[in-house]
């Protein structure tokens, strides 16, 4: 067992603490000073939320503790950092001690310049090839200085510079397959906001998501990888990047299903679009003789 697995295991036990029914999970939570970490951190978190006085129904509460629990697995890196849950913790300890307890979960966040990266790479996937430069000259440098200037977290300002670099990278890079890779390392970044808004409850972050998850997946993926295909033979050297392609399809579509199981209904009718995208990309690469 990996940590990815042991990490998914966690979230979805009962009980983030025992793992007397799993002896495999108990033995990487030994061997694994992380994943222990994560596992003590989100037992006391899960024991002080369902102990003290929160408005609403008992459903509500549920909710909340489901909302805590929904976070997934980055994209090569744990993302249930100890830190990170140590200082949830302490937040909800200052919370009780003042007496106060806030939940922005149902309020929308406004676009930042994150999102309006997002929304000019998708852009660019759904902008025919003639049209990609104009695109691209008209936002970069007022997106570049917004950067520049804006208060960010570290992962933001990360996940702003890669998508500030993506397009860059687009508008001198040409070959369709190379295209298509890039724009699956963009849905995997599309894909990190999203689980920020399942976490938020926030439904119009979800719906603007989706529709940038569907343009890069459908234009950005699937339209490059036509283009392969009528213009040239697959070579070798393309066939083990459709195979990376692939591989990350099926994981992107494996997490936006458990996405999709956590969510809140509201959410889960803006996931239903991105999901369908994952699957139908799927299919077709399935179609054209290319299963992994």
């Amino acid at each position: 067992m990996n940590c990815q697995e042991a990490q998914e295991a966690i979230l979805l036990s009962d009980n983030p603490a025992d793992f007397t029914s799993n002896p495999e999970l108990a033995k990487h939570v030994t061997e694994c000073a992380a994943c222990s970490e994560i596992s003590l951190q989100l037992s006391r978190m899960q024991t002080a939320m369902a102990t003290f006085p929160m408005p609403g129904s008992a459903e509500g509460k549920a909710a909340t503790l489901k909302r805590v629990r929904s976070f997934e697995m980055r994209p090569r890196r744990l993302i249930l950092h100890p830190m990170f849950l140590s200082a949830v913790a302490a937040l909800i300890v200052v919370g009780v001690g003042l007496g106060i307890v806030i939940y922005n979960f149902d309020r929308p966040a406004p676009p930042t310049v994150v999102d309006r990266l997002i929304d000019w790479n998708a852009e660019l996937a759904d902008a025919p090839a003639t049209q990609q430069s104009a695109v691209f000259s008209a936002r970069a440098a007022v997106l570049q200085s917004e950067v520049h200037d804006a208060s960010l977290s570290d992962d933001d300002r990360e996940l702003a510079s890669a998508l500030l670099q993506h397009g860059n990278w687009l508008c001198v890079n040409t070959d369709p397959i190379d295209r298509a890779e890039k724009f699956s390392d963009l849905s995997d970044l599309i894909l990190i906001r999203m689980h920020r808004a399942v976490l938020n409850n926030d439904e119009k972050a979800m719906q603007r998501l989706s529709l940038r998850y569907d343009q890069v997946v459908r234009a950005g993926i699937g339209g490059n990888l036509a283009r392969m295909k009528a213009n040239a033979a697959v070579s070798p050297e393309n066939t083990k990047k459709l195979e990376r392609i692939a591989k990350r399809n099926a994981d992107q579509e494996r997490k936006l299903q458990l996405l999709n199981d956590r969510a809140s209904k509201a959410l889960q009718k803006e996931l239903k679009q991105a999901l369908e995208t994952s699957k139908k990309q799927g299919k077709n690469m399935r179609g054209q003789g290319r299963v992994f």
